[in-house]
């Protein structure tokens, strides 16, 4: 399929600047959902990375009429030399922001608090206690049925 420069350097872009792109399963939808994609065809942005896809530089899911691409380390290269940008520019996706991301998601949503004087004197209480679970807050409770 033929695509127009302009309009395929418009997917690149989106793609490498989010990391992610999703196509609703429509080839006959004339202008993709994407704000930022102005003048593209729905069917341009499959068959694009379709192709990405097979060059390993995509992985995608499918899952309810809706394709869902996410961007690869060799895919992050490929758009970096294609849209000739420098190394320091990163996609959404990138080894930082995944870093930032899980970063964010691992770090204690409540504070630890201080031992206290009275369990340091008995050490097998005080392993006991830092073994135990802490209650989860009510936001977090599953009702069991």
């Amino acid at each position: 399929m033929l695509i127009s420069k302009k309009n395929r350097r418009a997917v690149y872009k989106q793609l490498f600047n989010d990391g992610v792109m999703y196509a609703e399963k429509d080839f006959n939808l004339k202008q993709h959902p994407e704000k930022d994609l102005e003048g593209v065809s729905n069917l341009e942005v499959i068959k694009l990375l379709q192709s990405l896809r097979s060059k390993e530089l995509v992985t995608e899911r499918y899952a309810w009429r809706h394709f869902y691409w996410f961007l690869t380390d060799s895919g992050i290269e490929y758009l970096r030399e294609y849209l000739n940008l420098t190394a320091p520019a990163s996609a959404a996706t990138g080894p930082t922001a995944l870093a930032a991301a899980t970063a964010a998601a691992t770090a204690p949503t409540r504070p630890v608090p201080p031992a206290s004087t009275a369990l340091s004197s008995a050490p097998a209480a005080s392993a006991a206690a830092a073994a135990a679970p802490l209650p989860r807050p009510p936001s977090e409770r599953v009702a069991l049925l």
